[in-house]
Formats: structure tokens, C-alpha cells, sequence
């Protein structure tokens, strides 16, 4: 299991989504998820409506390239699929998905050839019918609705990212207990606030 580490690894909240928290998770070996939109004709790196104050996307490109981790890149905009392929292509970032983003949009970003998850939710309960999606973003907006069946079905066919439960401001032991038995399986994994325990978890015998 991979362990991604939700708007990198942070230690305080103002460290969401900043070059110290991505850094940090690079130096740990943890994947980045992390939240693009545009701003002023450029990417720039924000959870909700950016500002001049936001960090261009490509702050985070320079310190991730030529490393192994992946990067979840959270669309929160509608059409920036050849933007984001234009900037990917220049840095040297070996692995990334995009996804989150409408199903229009997902469209645009398969066309622009961007490696794509789609989203299955406890609102959204199947895949869009759209050819060359690479994965999913398995998500639980209400409730921990997922099976081990239904994810040991997932697997067979996609690399899955599963949401940790503490992203929708729950308990998360209930779903890492559920997922501990697919953790040797490496097209798995997990989106969390809390890498460090989760690889202490995860890894443990």
C-alpha cells in the first residue's frame, strides 16, 4: 500500500498545501495530494477560491521531480487539461493522476491524455462509461460504505486510492481495520491526514 499524504504532510493546519508540508512528505517517501486551480492565467495550488497569496503548482513540480512519489492532483477547476499537461510535460514527475474533477471535464482531461481516477462514492456508486480510466478515487462522503469485497473487485481491474475517514472528519480505525488485510497489494493507496501513523499501522505484523 502507498501511503498519500493529504495536502502533504503537515504537522500544524496553515501547513496544508505548502512547500514545507509537500517537502516533508517528499523526505518521508509519501505521496502528495494536493489542490490546483487557475489564478491570473496560471496553476496555482488552493483548496477554495485562490488569492495572489496562493503558491504557483509548479513550486511543488520543482521539488518533486525526479522522485517516486505520486502526486494526486485534486481538479478544482473545470477546463485546465491541456494546462496541466503543458506544465506536467516540463518537469520530469514520473508519477501523478489527476482527479475530483465534473465528468465533462474528465472528458477533456482523458483527451489530453492525463493519467485519470475516477470517483466511486456512497453518492456516486459506479464509474463514468468512459474509456482509459486508470484508477479510482474511492470515497466515503457520509459513510464508510465500501465492503472488502467490493474493493477486492476494484483492484482486479484499477490502482485504487481509498479516502481515510478522518478526511470527512470521522473516525478512521474502523476503515484502516477494513483495509489492513490489502496492504501488501501495490495498486492500493490511502489518502490520509496522518501518514506517519498509518505507515507505522500498515506495516506493522
Amino acid at each position: 500500500m502507498e501511503i498519500i499524504s493529504h495536502r502533504g504532510y503537515w504537522l500544524t493546519p496553515e501547513e496544508q498545501n505548502t512547500v514545507a508540508a509537500f517537502q516533508r512528505a517528499i523526505d518521508h517517501g509519501f505521496g502528495i495530494e494536493t489542490d490546483v486551480r487557475d489564478f491570473n492565467k496560471s496553476l496555482v495550488i488552493s483548496h477554495d477560491s485562490p488569492t495572489d497569496k496562493c503558491d504557483a503548482f509548479d513550486s511543488l513540480l520543482c521539488i518533486a521531480r525526479e522522485t517516486e512519489v505520486m502526486l494526486a492532483i485534486n481538479v478544482k477547476s473545470d477546463g485546465l487539461s491541456q494546462d496541466i499537461s503543458k506544465v506536467m510535460s516540463g518537469y520530469p514527475v514520473n508519477r501523478w493522476f489527476v482527479f475530483d474533477m465534473s465528468v465533462p471535464d474528465m472528458r477533456w482531461q482523458l483527451k489530453s491524455n492525463n493519467p485519470t481516477f475516477g470517483r466511486i462514492s456512497d453518492i456516486e456508486p459506479t464509474l463514468p462509461n468512459l474509456l482509459g480510466i486508470q484508477g479510482v478515487w474511492l470515497d466515503i462522503f457520509e459513510s464508510d460504505w465500501w465492503t472488502a469485497a467490493d474493493l477486492r473487485e476494484l483492484l482486479e481491474d484499477y490502482s485504487v486510492c481509498v479516502v481515510s475517514s478522518e478526511l470527512h472528519k470521522r473516525d478512521k480505525s474502523d476503515l484502516w481495520e477494513k483495509l489492513k488485510p490489502f496492504s501488501n497489494n501495490p495498486r492500493l493507496s490511502i489518502c490520509t491526514d496522518f501518514p506517519m501513523e498509518a505507515e507505522r499501522f500498515f506495516n506493522e505484523d
